[in-house]
């Protein structure tokens, strides 16, 4: 497993979850299926924690029935099972800059955006969404702000930090200056939001396992 993960690291790029029909090796899920050398089938590999198109870091797979089944029912645990923290760039953030806070909860429901395929804040008919945030750092290239959703809505991140503030940087749905995303060259224009931290049970021994993935920008 080691090998396997060293391995992934020098190969990390932007990369769909799941594969499409005809560009399978263009996918996290592909890349996997090639570098553990096992056949594309549905009882190998399973996704646990998908990450949007556009965000680095930590994923998750299962590589058995038994440990997806399990890991799946300890993301739907409501008890803190699992621990995500992810660390995003902003060029502006009011709490911190207005008001010399350095850490908060940001509570704004969301549901599906007639423009899809975006989210809103909808105080109405949203689901309740969780996210608390410290301050990273601060300095001429952006305020780093880390962030632990304690739920796991659709672009949860990215529109509670387009909504307080100004968006995360990069942002081509979000903010007050949205991009359009080329994966082809991202230089520069990327969204700033990476999975850094992530902590759950194991499926075999119950123990919490944590895994780490470090920033790139």
């Amino acid at each position: 497993a080691k090998n396997v993960y060293n391995r992934a690291l020098k190969r990390q790029r932007s990369l769909l979850n799941l594969p499409e029909a005809t560009a399978g090796e263009e996918s996290a899920y592909g890349q996997l299926i090639m570098l553990l050398d096992i056949e594309q089938d549905d009882d190998n590999l399973f996704v646990v924690h998908r990450l949007d198109c556009e965000t680095s870091g930590v994923m998750v797979f299962a590589r058995t029935c038994r440990a997806a089944s399990f890991l799946c029912k300890a993301w739907r645990t409501p008890n803190n099972q699992v621990s995500k923290k992810y660390l995003a760039c902003v060029k502006r953030w009011p709490p911190i800059e207005e008001e010399s806070k350095t850490e908060g909860i940001i509570e704004l429901p969301l549901s599906p955006s007639h423009e899809r395929p975006k989210w809103k804040v909808d105080h109405l008919n949203g689901k309740k969404s969780t996210t608390l945030w410290w301050l990273r750092s601060k300095g001429p290239e952006g305020i780093v702000l880390e962030l632990a959703p304690l739920t796991g809505r659709t672009h949860q991140l990215r529109v509670h930090l387009a909504k307080i503030g100004g968006g995360i940087e990069g942002d081509s749905l979000y903010g007050d200056n949205p991009i359009k995303w080329d994966p082809s060259n991202l230089t520069g224009h990327f969204l700033h939001l990476h999975a850094e931290k992530l902590s759950f049970p194991h499926p075999d021994t119950n123990e919490m396992t944590e895994f780490f993935s470090r920033v790139n920008w």
